[in-house]
């Protein structure tokens, strides 16, 4: 009855799932005005300075700084936390925090096909002050529930500062992974845009969604498979130096301090935060009202969106193009503006299932006039002191930021947003706006711009691109067995587009 009954409810999901936001040509910010507070706010005035962190080693260094900085309270939110050397760093700079009397909080998702930090890293935490709150352990044969994750990434200090964007923790976020990196974006803001972050950080970290870890209890009797021995001792260990944290701490503080010295910090004339809000599930889904009670980071992005009447950048790691992300599309045309797209190519992805649908509407985006570049998977030159073993790396776009230019004003958006459906309608996501500051702008589009000057161009009809050193090749950038590999899956993983 068990497995009749997860059928059933995979089923309902996907049927659900077609039932999407789908606004009106409402005016700029109508939608927003209905989100309550702390999911949304917008504050005039310049009273908060940003900025943008394009850069591995970097975005490590400056988590690392905040957390010394802090005297009174962090908060950390991550969809991924692992325990390799970034989280390893990230840890124990959260534990030191605590130990000189900060208090900190810190929540992950349970996640099982990406969850690592497990009971045992958390009651070792807890022994060093810091209180570890998991979101959504719901059990795997809750197929559907099992979707509605939090994609958050936060970590805000004191109510004066807060930093978001694509980066969870882990090496291949930070330019630290011999194999695999994330090209990826963050946005630093310090001001009182940080409270707000702080405080829906709160609804999330007290939401019936989230509980307290079950902390392992040494058997008194007989552990036969050593479950506890193994645990206990690897989630101390996780506390010892490595040559490789020694390692990255050097180049944190080298390249990294470099990097940051030389950012300029941008005051914005309006500053906006918009997030989803906490405890969405499978029935809640079913009920009406979902969307206004659950998914409003859309409505702003939408409200934002709406009002581009010359030109928007999208860059997003995945793209899947669904009626909603079509209308918009559509829309956007229609004001006579024109769309950017830069994305992974079939090279570069991390998921090739989702390479496999972005293909099949490769073609329609260039008909209907729409500029799209793609990652190469190669190294893509920023920061001069990357080691070797970085530039040699496949590396492949996390970023997701948009940038809307109308002919009043442009604005920089930077959050945890893909285009997908997973981030349309299951993952709680979150974003940071900047408006007014042309030099942001600025900064933010010659950064993306220097992403597609080193990737791939799509030609006008979709069927090849033009590559870093001008040579035409294959569209999809890949070698021919990793292309038989994607076309293998491309059916399967169109008939689950719903859930990616």
């Amino acid at each position: 009855m068990r497995c009749i009954s997860v059928v059933l409810s995979q089923v309902l999901l996907l049927l659900v799932s077609f039932v999407g936001y789908a606004p009106s040509t409402a005016g700029a910010e109508e939608f927003s005005k209905l989100i309550p507070y702390p999911y949304y706010a917008s504050q005039d005035g310049g009273q908060n300075k940003v900025m943008y962190i394009d850069d591995g080693i970097a975005a490590l260094a400056m988590r690392v700084n905040m957390i010394r900085r802090a005297k009174q309270s962090i908060v950390a939110e991550y969809f991924i936390y692992n325990t390799d050397t970034a989280g390893r760093i990230f840890s124990k700079e959260l534990a030191a925090a605590a130990k000189r009397g900060v208090k900190v909080r810190l929540l992950i998702d349970k996640s099982g096909p990406v969850f690592e930090f497990d009971e045992f890293f958390a009651k070792e935490m807890l022994s060093r002050g810091v209180e570890v709150r998991y979101y959504n352990a719901a059990r795997l044969w809750r197929v559907s529930s099992l979707q509605f994750r939090t994609h958050r990434k936060l970590l805000a200090i004191d109510d004066q500062e807060a930093i978001t964007g694509g980066r969870n923790i882990g090496d291949d976020y930070f330019d630290l992974s011999p194999h695999f990196n994330f090209d990826d974006a963050d946005l630093h803001a310090s001001g009182p845009i940080a409270k707000v972050m702080r405080e829906a950080f709160d609804r999330f970290f007290a939401d019936k969604i989230t509980e307290r870890p079950s902390l392992p209890v040494e058997p008194w009797i007989f552990d036969p498979l050593g479950t506890y021995k193994i645990g206990t001792a690897k989630a101390r260990e996780f506390f010892n130096a490595t040559k490789e944290e020694v390692d990255a701490r050097m180049r944190m503080n080298v390249a990294g301090a470099r990097y940051l010295r030389a950012k300029e910090q941008h005051v914005c004339a309006t500053t906006t935060f918009s997030t989803d809000a906490p405890g969405a599930n499978f029935l809640k889904r079913l009920t009406p009202g979902f969307v206004d009670r659950y998914r409003f980071l859309r409505k702003t992005l939408f409200d934002k969106i709406n009002a581009v009447d010359k030109r928007i950048i999208i860059s997003s790691p995945y793209m899947i193009d669904g009626d909603n992300t079509n209308q918009t599309m559509d829309l956007l045309l229609k004001h006579g503006a024109k769309i950017d797209l830069y994305t992974n190519s079939l090279a570069s992805t991390d998921a090739t299932y989702v390479a496999a649908n972005m293909y099949l509407g490769l073609q329609d985006w260039k008909k209907r006039g729409i500029n799209v570049f793609l990652h190469d998977g190669q190294w893509i030159p920023k920061n001069p002191q990357t080691p070797a073993f970085i530039r040699q790396a496949k590396s492949g776009t996390h970023s997701k930021v948009q940038v809307y230019m109308t002919k009043a004003y442009s604005e920089v958006m930077v959050g945890t947003y893909n285009v997908d459906h997973r981030s349309n309608y299951y993952n709680a996501e979150m974003a940071l706006f900047c408006k007014g500051n042309d030099q942001l702008t600025a900064e933010v589009v010659a950064s993306i711009a220097n992403n597609t000057r080193y990737g791939l161009k799509v030609a006008s009809d979709g069927t090849h691109v033009t590559d870093r050193n001008g040579k035409v090749q294959s569209v999809y950038g890949a070698t021919p067995g990793a292309v038989r590999k994607m076309k293998l899956i491309t059916i399967p993983s169109w008939l689950a587009r719903d859930l990616l």
